[in-house]
């Protein structure tokens, strides 16, 4: 039996050990944490000394240290994955479904963070906005920029054949899920005005019986039902792919690879390899190997994505709080803002990167001559063949952006947008159930619209399971035009007066609350 001194010795050496974890991690990351560290810096100078910096910059220094804090989190989430992948007695391939969860759980976590806050501050109207935004971008602008990205090498890239196929009917029954609520409201009877209604109220007549407590009531009980229903449907789906027979369709994938796919996974795998090789340690069930070769302890990943979860909710409470502030004052409409602007700030480190890598590796394409290798004119011939033959490699690599050629180019966005639909927006709608605050799934009829057509759109392109840059470049348009429609939509008055919070909707016809008649009054 062990005794106390032994356990205070054990912590010691865990203390110590992560201790010298994160001061590796400083050596190898120590220009990206110092960027982190002054942007986080200034954001909450901003915040607490606004009158001095202003909204404006006070969100946009919130906004950039959200970007980074986003990069935290996917790191966070591939090492602690590593961990998941090396250690189990369980099979390799739901080990690595494990890691997929735990991956795409991280790349919610900015907009989960801002959702929750969001509701709390009784913002509906910007959360909902902001819920069919996040799943536009991982719908349509992530995947379509990753598959645009890809195609300019290859004529088409493959799909996972069996998670294709499922994430089809994932993703259009959550959409269904939120259309229902729209479609027994646009149902209802609108007929003659009630006893009691008048015309102070700023709605056309017809809509006056509609836009009521006791209709708020009724699709207030009918969303909680719908939530419990979908978080049924995410857990369910996570289990059979989990349990499922996924070996063999992995197997197929690889095989039906483009030479392009294939080359590139074999050097990845390779260059894993002869890093685990020179690395290899005893306790490796215990620790996950990064790119930089050095080995840490899966307690260390943790402790800093706890540290990172902090620095995130009092960033985002300082985001949000900045945000209200730039509605009231600007002409930006809430709709914009809520579908383009705040779901924006998770792919901003991953667009801005790959512009930066792609511009570098086209300079040094462009521009790095090459080594002759040649004195005389048989070796010319050859020299003069290696040297096209490393143009080539530099061409190749001039592509090899991991960002872009390897989980953004075979779905992972349409899996983070479906955990998001299935999970977070139902867990949303229960939070609010149960802190008192009236969130429910009617939606702006617009949103419902563009979520429908993006719906459709990506069944259509992923439905062979390959996709293309045409394709890619197609997911981008559509959602450059929702962008545009979204800058001079006004939104819905009476969607916005059953958000009203912590009002009644008789309180908010009767005041005005934002949407229902101040956007209007723009036009």
């Amino acid at each position: 039996m062990a005794q106390p001194s032994d356990w205070l010795g054990m912590a010691g050496d865990r203390l110590r050990s992560t201790l010298a974890d994160f001061r590796n991690i400083w050596g190898h990351y120590w220009f990206y944490l110092f960027v982190l560290t002054i942007s986080l810096g200034l954001a909450w100078s901003a915040h607490f000394n606004v009158e001095v910096f202003g909204h404006g910059a006070t969100f946009f220094l919130c906004f950039l240290a959200m970007v980074f804090l986003q990069k935290m989190f996917d790191w966070g989430g591939e090492k602690l994955g590593a961990h998941i992948v090396q250690g189990g007695k369980s099979k390799s391939e739901q080990r690595k479904d494990l890691k997929d969860l735990l991956v795409i759980t991280m790349s919610n976590a900015i907009e989960a963070t801002l959702a929750i806050i969001l509701l709390f501050k009784c913002q509906l109207r910007l959360l909902q906005s902001t819920i069919i935004g996040v799943l536009l971008l991982h719908m349509l602008l992530i995947p379509g920029t990753a598959f645009f990205y890809q195609g300019l090498h290859t004529y088409e890239q493959k799909l996972h054949p069996l998670h294709s196929s499922l994430n089809h009917s994932l993703l259009m029954i959550g959409v269904l899920a939120i259309a229902v609520p729209t479609a027994f409201f646009a149902a209802l009877d609108r007929g003659t005005i009630v006893s009691g209604s008048n015309s102070e109220s700023g709605l056309p007549g017809a809509f006056v019986p509609l836009v009521s407590d006791g209709v708020r009531r009724d699709i207030l009980r009918m969303s909680r039902g719908i939530s419990v229903v979908l978080l049924v449907i995410y857990i369910a789906s996570r289990v059979w792919r989990h349990s499922g027979p996924l070996g063999d369709s992995a197997d197929e994938e690889s095989d039906d690879n483009s030479e392009f796919d294939s080359q590139l996974r074999c050097n990845c795998q390779c260059n894993r390899r002869n890093t685990a090789q020179e690395n290899q340690q005893p306790n490796a069930r215990n620790t996950a190997t990064n790119e930089d070769g050095d080995l840490h302890h899966w307690s260390t990943y943790i402790l800093t994505l706890v540290i990172a979860v902090g620095l995130m909710g009092a960033t985002a409470e300082f985001l949000v709080s900045s945000t209200e502030a730039i509605l009231t004052v600007t002409s930006i409409q809430t709709e914009w803002f809520g579908l383009i602007l705040l779901p924006f700030v998770s792919f901003s480190a991953d667009g801005v990167n790959v512009v930066v890598e792609t511009s570098v590796a086209i300079f040094k394409y462009c521009w790095e001559p090459t080594e002759p290798n040649s004195t005389n004119n048989a070796q010319g011939t050859i020299g003069s063949e290696n040297g096209i033959s490393q143009r080539k490699k530099r061409k190749f690599s001039m592509w090899d952006n991991p960002l872009l050629t390897s989980e953004f180019a075979h779905g992972r966005p349409i899996d983070v947008s479906i955990q998001f639909t299935l999970c977070w927006t139902p867990l949303l709608v229960l939070f609010g159930w149960w802190f008192d605050k009236p969130m429910h799934l009617l939606f702006d009829y617009f949103e419902v619209g563009m979520l429908l057509g993006a719906c459709l759109l990506v069944n259509y392109v992923t439905i062979d399971a390959k996709t293309n840059l045409s394709e890619g470049l197609t997911m981008i348009s559509f959602y450059v035009m929702i962008a545009t429609a979204a800058w001079w939509y006004p939104g819905q008055p009476q969607v916005a007066d059953f958000l009203s919070c912590p009002s009644s909707v008789a309180s908010a016809i009767a005041n005005g609350v934002e949407g229902s008649g101040n956007n209007l009054a723009r036009f």
